[in-house]
């Protein structure tokens, strides 16, 4: 693996791990007031959820990307053979989530986007990158 593509799959992961603990977005609006009292509620990576086809936490979606991003590292080994597709899907599923969440966020009224959402953003986007470039110089060395 050349050196560029392990630091690109590092700094994935580092923003993937790193979004854990910080404010995802703010969530406030006219369903959330109470009386005279408006509320706004913070969503961090620990206690938050996303639904889209499933109602899932935050920090589990960040983990199937970790995951993805770990198996990309593990198949390095050359006595490792997971299977390409075992790689893309647990990315592919956050990225999905990730991405959505993202996109409303951004474009919402009721919702303020915060640093915590755009890490992980950019956290999946790179390890599919990651992915990529790794499977393809993967099977390059492999037919040398």
């Amino acid at each position: 693996m050349k050196t560029h593509t392990a630091v690109l799959g590092m700094i994935a992961l580092m923003c993937l791990i790193i979004s854990l603990p910080m404010e995802w977005m703010t969530l406030h609006g006219p369903e959330l007031q109470f009386g005279v009292l408006q509320m706004t509620v913070e969503v961090s990576g620990l206690n938050g959820y996303i639904g889209y086809l499933f109602t899932l936490p935050i920090w589990m979606i960040v983990g199937f990307g970790l995951l993805g991003i770990g198996l990309g590292f593990i198949n390095v080994n050359p006595r490792s053979s997971i299977p390409r597709v075992a790689l893309f899907i647990p990315l592919l599923f956050s990225t999905i989530y990730i991405v959505t969440a993202f996109i409303i966020s951004a474009f919402s009224s009721q919702v303020t986007l915060k640093v915590g959402l755009v890490l992980a953003t950019i956290g999946v986007l790179l390890g599919l990158i990651y992915l990529l470039t790794y499977s393809t110089s993967g099977q390059e060395s492999a037919s040398s």
